[in-house]
C-alpha cells in the first residue's frame, strides 16, 4: 500500500487496498494479542502459585506491561482488584487473590459478586441473592472486598446495599464483620454516594 492516508483514498483505491490494509491490521494486532495473552498468563500463574501479592503487583506495574495491558479489560480490572487486595492485607484479612486459581477465576468471581450486589441494590428478595453467602464462606470474600465493590460508580444505592450486607453478616453469625462493613463504608464510601 502506498503511503497514502486511507481516508484520502478514493473509493476505488480503498476497495483495491482493503485486503492489504486489513492484513496489516491483523498482523499488528495479532502481535498485541500474543503479548497480552502472555501477560495474562503471567498474572494467572502468579495467582495460582498463591504467592504474596508483591509478585502480582510487580507484574501489573511493570512499565512495559502497563503499555500493552491498559488496552485489555482483564488487566485494567486486575489493577482495580489489586487496590482491594492491598486493603485486605492492610486490615489483616486473607487476600482474595490467594483463594483463586488464576485471573479468569477471579474475574468470574467478581462478575458473580457484582451480579448479587445488583440484585441487592434493586431490592430483590433475599432468596434471589443468598448465593453470595456461599461465596463469602467458600472463597473467603472479605467485607472489605464487598464494600469496595459497592463503592463502584455503577452502584447508586450504596447505603442500602451496605445495610443489607451488614444484616447478612449478622444473620450468618459474623457480627464483627457486620459492624466493620458499616464502619468502613462510613469512613471511605459515604462521601462518594449519589443522593
Amino acid at each position: 500500500m502506498e503511503n497514502k492516508n486511507y481516508s484520502e483514498m478514493s473509493d476505488v483505491e480503498k476497495l483495491e487496498n482493503n485486503e492489504l490494509f486489513f492484513s496489516e491490521l491483523k498482523e499488528r494486532y495479532s502481535e498485541y494479542d500474543r503479548r497480552i495473552d502472555t501477560l495474562i498468563d503471567q498474572i494467572s500463574q502468579a495467582m495460582s502459585r498463591q504467592t504474596d501479592i508483591s509478585e502480582i503487583k510487580n507484574i501489573l506495574l511493570d512499565s512495559a506491561n502497563k503499555k500493552i495491558g491498559n488496552l485489555d479489560g482483564r488487566y485494567v480490572e486486575c489493577l482495580k482488584l489489586l487496590e482491594i487486595a492491598e486493603l485486605e492485607i492492610y486490615f489483616g484479612l486473607p487476600c482474595l487473590f490467594a483463594a483463586v486459581n488464576g485471573l479468569d477465576e477471579l474475574l468470574e468471581l467478581v462478575t458473580v459478586l457484582r451480579f448479587y450486589i445488583r440484585r441487592i441494590e434493586y431490592g430483590f428478595k433475599y432468596d434471589e441473592w443468598k448465593g453470595i453467602t456461599e461465596l463469602i464462606d467458600g472463597f473467603g470474600v472479605s467485607f472489605v472486598f464487598l464494600c469496595k465493590l459497592c463503592l463502584e460508580k455503577t452502584i447508586s444505592r450504596k447505603s442500602y446495599v451496605i445495610e443489607q450486607l451488614s444484616k447478612l453478616y449478622e444473620d450468618i453469625g459474623r457480627k464483627n464483620e457486620s459492624m466493620l462493613i458499616l464502619t468502613l463504608f462510613e469512613s471511605i464510601g459515604k462521601k462518594n454516594e449519589k443522593v
